[in-house]
């Protein structure tokens, strides 16, 4: 997902959902993953649903108070 700020600082991540956590759970069990699925490495955010106006709810309020994360800017000079 790219979000453009009004100040054009500009982020990149990947967002998940709780469900594809879920299966990814699962899988590791499955097949002997990450200590049978006792820990995962996660991508950079879960939300519940994939939904436009839930996405930006959420990005509304993860801007308010701070929460975009350093890791999430595009550095333009790369």
């Amino acid at each position: 997902m790219h979000v453009i700020l009004p100040d054009g600082k500009k982020y990149a991540l990947n967002v998940w959902t709780f469900k594809y956590l879920e299966q990814c759970c699962h899988k590791a069990k499955d097949m002997d993953e990450f200590l049978k699925g006792k820990y995962l490495l996660p991508p950079d955010l879960f939300v519940e649903r994939l939904d436009r106006k839930l996405l930006e709810e959420i990005f509304a309020e993860l801007i308010k108070d701070g929460y975009m994360r350093d890791e999430w800017l595009v550095n333009e000079s790369e």
